[in-house]
């Protein structure tokens, strides 16, 4: 048996390992993930010869986010005297981060599957090149720096993002005109607006505001969920960082943004109710509504937001019972 184990935080680069070796294996296929992983199903697999092939491929999925005791039972399988010596057995196991137990697995190969820093300009632009060419296009650097500036540093947003724009673009690069126009149908105001009014606990409006997006046929899941957890994220980051102060003016808005490493300084004075004449929203203050826990436990239930909008194509109830569970009290 061999195994390889693939780890990281890019979820796309551990997705198009997972298709390319299912799409290339001609034995006997399993897929195990923890919405259908059995101990005894699995024990099964390994112990079975197929019918017509004695070659098997099984590819467990995030093996990471299982249950603790699941993980175990994992690491013992594969570690299992008859299991382990069976020579026509390839598994694949993808990770996010490898956890105490995982490590006691006894891998013939490690591949990485990281993302670029977020800091990592350069490789992230590598990172959308390599995207690209996995549709047979090219893209302008212009484009690239408009991507990264505008959908910010998360595969699955750009991965989507970049196949919609390979199907429409008109030549073999994908332009910056081409991002402009073709790009998400939801731009960045609206989003950020919907935050806002989330962290406010506008209950009507954001389930108002959700309904139209989701009714999208363009709605893209994990890239809003993706800009939900940076911003909320930033939100964190000011909590933490901001000194308490009854009223902010515009220089201490600028400082607090550049100690907390968020370039949008426009979002920090609303997280901390600076409202200028022309906002279509009152500002308030949400330092008052605020403390550290709270947001890390938004910030947890949104990650598992993430992993449910890429298993599921109810995103409303998904969406929907998050809003109400985070912020409705």
């Amino acid at each position: 048996m061999s195994i390889s184990i693939v780890s990281g935080s890019s979820y796309i680069k551990k997705e198009n390992l997972i298709k390319k070796s299912w799409e290339s294996f001609q034995g006997q296929k399993t897929l195990v993930s923890k919405e259908n992983y059995t101990k005894s199903s699995l024990e099964e697999v390994f112990s079975t010869k197929g019918m017509f092939s004695q070659e098997k491929l099984v590819i467990i999925k995030e093996l990471d986010s299982f249950k603790t005791k699941e993980i175990k039972d994992v690491v013992r399988i594969l570690s299992f005297g008859c299991f382990a010596s069976a020579a026509d057995v390839k598994v694949i196991i993808t990770v996010t981060s490898e956890t105490e137990d995982i490590k006691k697995i006894k891998a013939d190969e490690k591949i990485d599957a990281a993302l670029p820093k977020p800091w990592e300009d350069n490789e992230w632009k590598d990172f959308i090149d390599s995207i690209a060419a996995q549709f047979g296009k090219k893209i302008e650097k212009r484009a690239t720096e408009y991507l990264l500036q505008n959908l910010g540093r998360e595969d699955t947003y750009l991965y989507e993002e970049i196949s919609k724009l390979s199907i429409y673009a008109q030549t073999d690069t994908i332009t910056l005109e081409d991002a402009v126009q073709i790009g998400y149908i939801f731009s960045d105001p609206e989003l950020e607006d919907m935050c806002y009014l989330m962290a406010c606990k506008k209950t009507d409006r954001v389930m108002d505001m959700l309904d139209k997006i989701l009714d999208n046929s363009e709605f893209n899941a994990p890239a809003t969920v993706g800009f939900m957890y940076k911003y909320f994220l930033d939100l964190y980051k000011v909590i933490l960082n901001a000194p308490g102060l009854k009223k902010y003016t515009w220089a201490n808005i600028q400082k607090i943004a550049k100690d907390c490493g968020i370039k949008n300084s426009s979002r920090v004075r609303a997280f901390l109710g600076v409202t200028f004449q022309n906002d279509t929203i009152k500002k308030i203050n949400l330092e008052n509504m605020y403390d550290p826990s709270k947001l890390r436990r938004i910030i947890i239930m949104l990650e598992q937001l993430d992993r449910q909008v890429k298993s599921t194509d109810n995103f409303k109830v998904a969406f929907s019972m998050f809003f109400r569970e985070a912020f409705v009290e």
